[in-house]
């Protein structure tokens, strides 16, 4: 594991490097990219092309594989590696490519023998038994290396975004493409079924694509091998990749949109443009696959949902959808789907509700009328009539728990949820009937769970995440992202005319109605859930202020009940001096004149008690924790004494360390102590010896400051972290959003210098904290903060970007700088805290 962490960071360094377009000119490192990439796909082909699993002998080992196989899959526990790799193969595409090409091709073509000579083995001595499948199981990891490399390389994972063809891979075959034969191109990407080396003239096909080739090549032997009832030599793990690549592929260039680039690869055009031959052929060709994988691979869930993902990818986009609606699987896939029919009835409930959304999403393709509504017909209708057909049975009541009806009912609503994922918004009007549906939903939630009682605990637990859904519920339908409240009423008037026109339900109705239900299923059970978690247990101190608010709802419900939970804690400590120290503490959280109630002024005066309140008893617990501990003797205890004494001296600068206080996620994150070592010489240079200092959230540099400089200068640490009140009046108390709630003692203009590191890259917490940068400093600033902040930084403050480059004790994704607006050092050279 140290190993593998080490060469996370050599890979890291590696892409800063080759991305440093500033400093080194273009295919500077093409060479050292073709290198590592060599190294990569060397250490994970087996002997004797490449070293995996092999032992310092030289001899293959079984065992690592084994212990491999217990964890998660490849391509997400070396997601990150990937990606690096794929960044490098990018800048050496003229060398990867068509390395990866051979590489892949040659491992098809070998399977291809290998599954033949199983084949003829089994008929020639049916009784013989199993055969040897090491050789097969070393070309199923080859191939299975060889095709994650090849689509980090060739795509990019783009949840959220459109996802593009990196520029290097386009601009890889524009530059060949005078090269190539556009006719032997589409030749050999349309016979998956034929070894690429056997096409006349395929060393004049685009690079790219052939690759592409070789995976669908791959695709081609597996579905081969099934139709021979060979299936049972192959591997699950090579089809996931495969349709894991296929997915990836096609969302980026499956019918490539022309309007996103500058220049499009006319063999990339000619092969998958819109309106092409290619891509009609390539929509049918990964139909035909998905059909094929759900009737063969069922019963491999992980397998089956990689497939249904690459349904979605080919029908989410209209221009894909249109062409899919074309083909005659497609309608068969659905008409099988809706009727249950098996194998699709086997697959797991997740697999069919994705299943069910790419049905829906093929509905919204281009389509006339009468066709459209025929579709609709045969993809909803049944679903809608076996529901009814289950729940309308005169025993139903006495059947329901019968685990065939609930299985019944389990697929209806995961089908249900599909539909649900695959809706398009289409008009405003609708809006109302989603309104409805959530009331109608609610009532019937609230008719079916008030007052009841559920003895197993975690059928308990199941209730307080149903109450969690329908809370997230009613923030969506409140959330303006979603619903716009302008005048709606007169929006539903216009546009639903007749008994439209009286209906008045709203969202605000809908979430009403759902507290109203949602408070008093809010029991006891969950007050002493909140409770325990905040005052009993160690949590995340991220959460304290949303745990501390659904406390005080539930104290002001249940205020009986969270006396009685207070009594029962305080009836535990048996140090009278602790219960006492205790019943102060939740004295003064609920100090008040007047019962608690939803008031917004209570909620935060007991808000503000509750972080004191957590701070106090945590103490207090410790120490009562700590009466429990073994004891020193007194030799012991006396010879600690003398050491102390003698290391006396040096615990002053000791106390101010950088680590002396644990890194927190409350907290700014720490520099490295040559970042803070140097940060701190430049401060001292810029203003001198026992001039005033003041840092905002910047505690790693308060630390370094008063380990170097602890009789001479004067320094205050602005922190939101009480952690740093163990440095007396030094330490101020500071939160960004009152920028300038400062004590009295706090001058306007009284600080030499201000070191700041603003908590968060925002444009809000730049902009408040440059409101208390610029009250406290006489006119000298040292800002740290990230690089995307450069612009607002100059703005807000008159500062410049420095040529040093800070670092942090946590590797972090943002790039970070420091800004002065005075002759500073820190632009003496370019450098960084470890030069």
């Amino acid at each position: 594991m140290v190993y593998m962490e080490a060469y996370d960071k050599l890979l890291e360094s590696w892409l800063t490097l080759v991305q440093d377009d500033k400093h080194f000119h273009k295919g500077f490192f093409v060479q050292h990219a073709v290198q590592v990439f060599n190294s990569y796909i060397h250490c994970h082909l087996a002997a004797p092309e490449g070293t995996r699993n092999l032992t310092a002998n030289g001899v293959a080992s079984r065992e690592e594989e084994e212990i491999n196989e217990l964890q998660e899959d490849d391509r997400e526990l070396f997601s990150d590696q990937l990606a690096s790799i794929g960044m490098l193969g990018r800048i050496a595409a003229d060398y990867c490519i068509p390395l990866l090409t051979s590489l892949l091709e040659d491992r098809v073509t070998r399977l291809h023998g290998q599954l033949q000579r199983h084949q003829q083995h089994l008929l020639a001595s049916p009784a013989s038994g199993s055969v040897d499948n090491k050789v097969l199981d070393d070309l199923y990891e080859d191939i299975h290396w060889l095709i994650l490399v090849t689509g980090y390389l060739l795509a990019d994972d783009t949840q959220g975004e459109t996802p593009l063809i990196p520029p290097e891979i386009m601009e890889y075959s524009i530059q060949h493409s005078t090269e190539v034969d556009i006719n032997t191109t589409l030749q050999i990407l349309g016979s998956p079924g034929e070894k690429a080396s056997s096409i006349p003239g395929c060393n004049r096909t685009d690079s790219a694509i052939r690759l592409l080739s070789a995976v669908l090549r791959t695709s081609e032997v597996e579905s081969r091998a099934t139709r021979a009832n060979l299936t049972d030599l192959l591997s699950p793990q090579m089809g996931k990749d495969i349709v894991w690549f296929l997915k990836r592929w096609a969302k980026t260039y499956l019918l490539v949109d022309e309007k996103l680039y500058n220049q499009v690869s006319l063999p990339f055009n000619t092969a998958f443009g819109a309106d092409t031959e290619g891509a009609q052929w390539i929509v049918g060709y990964l139909l035909e696959k998905v059909i094929s994988n759900l009737s063969v691979w069922s019963s491999e869930p992980d397998l089956s949902h990689d497939t249904v993902e690459l349904l979605v990818t080919l029908v989410e986009r209209r221009e894909r959808a249109n062409i899919v609606i074309q083909c005659e699987n497609w309608w068969n896939l659905a008409k099988q789907f809706a009727s249950r029919s098996p194998p699709l009835q086997f697959l797991s409930s997740s697999v069919q509700r994705t299943l069910m959304k790419a049905l829906v999403l093929g509905g919204f393709a281009h389509m006339d009328t009468e066709t459209k509504q025929q579709y609709w017909t045969e993809v909803l209708q049944p679903l809608q009539q076996r529901f009814l057909n289950v729940i309308n049975q005169e025993n139903f009541q006495q059947i329901c728990q019968e685990e065939e009806v609930k299985q019944e009912i389990i697929a209806t609503l995961e089908a249900l949820c599909g539909i649900a994922e695959a809706t398009q918004i289409d008009n405003v009007s609708k809006s109302m009937k989603l309104y409805e549906a959530c009331l109608t939903l609610l009532q019937v939630y609230s008719k079916n769970n008030l007052g009841r009682k559920r003895v197993d605990v975690t059928a308990e637990e199941d209730q307080y995440q149903d109450l969690l859904l329908i809370m997230e519920l009613l923030t969506n339908l409140l959330s303006k992202e979603f619903i716009d409240f302008s005048d709606t009423d007169e929006v539903f008037r216009v546009q639903e005319p007749g008994q439209a026109a009286n209906r008045t339900v709203s969202a605000a109705d809908v979430v009403l109605y759902g507290v109203n239900i949602v408070l008093p299923l809010m029991s006891q059970d969950l007050l002493k859930l909140v409770f325990d978690m905040l005052v009993l247990q160690k949590h995340n101190t991220e959460v304290t202020v949303a745990s501390g608010e659904a406390l005080y709802t539930l104290v002001c419900l249940h205020q009986a009940e969270y006396s009685e939970l207070v009594e029962t804690l305080l009836s535990t400590q048996q140090d009278p001096v602790i219960y006492q120290r205790l019943a102060d503490a939740f004295n003064k959280l609920t100090a008040s004149s007047t019962p608690p109630s939803l008031d917004r002024k209570q909620k935060l005066a007991f808000l503000k008690s509750l972080e004191e309140f957590l701070l106090e008893t945590y103490s207090r617990m410790s120490d009562s924790e700590e009466d429990d501990c073994p004891r020193l003797s007194a030799e012991t205890l006396a010879a600690l004494q003398e050491f102390y004494l003698e290391q006396q001296p040096s615990t002053v600068t000791k106390n101010f360390a950088v680590g002396a206080i644990e890194e927190d996620w409350l907290s700014q994150f720490w520099y490295s102590d040559d970042t803070a070592e140097h940060l701190a010489k430049e401060v001292i240079s810029a203003i001198g010896r026992g001039s005033k200092i003041a840092c905002i959230s910047a505690p790693s540099i308060y630390q370094k400051l008063k380990e170097l400089h602890h009789e001479d200068v004067s320094v205050v640490i602005l922190e939101y972290d009480k952690r740093f009140s163990v440095y007396g009046e030094e330490f101020i108390f500071y939160d960004y959003n009152s920028p300038l709630s400062l004590p009295d003692s706090i001058t306007p203009n009284s600080f030499d210098i201000v070191v700041a590191d603003p908590p968060y890259l925002s444009e809000e917490c730049l902009t408040k904290t440059a409101q208390t940068i610029k009250f406290l400093t006489k006119g000298r600033i040292l800002l740290c903060t990230g690089a995307v902040m450069e612009e607002l930084a100059e703005q807000l403050l008159g500062v410049k970007m420095c040529e040093f480059i800070p670092k942090h004790n946590r590797h972090l994704g943002n790039e970070f700088r420091c800004y002065v607006n005075y002759r500073s050092s820190l632009n003496s050279t370019v450098q960084t805290s470890n030069s």
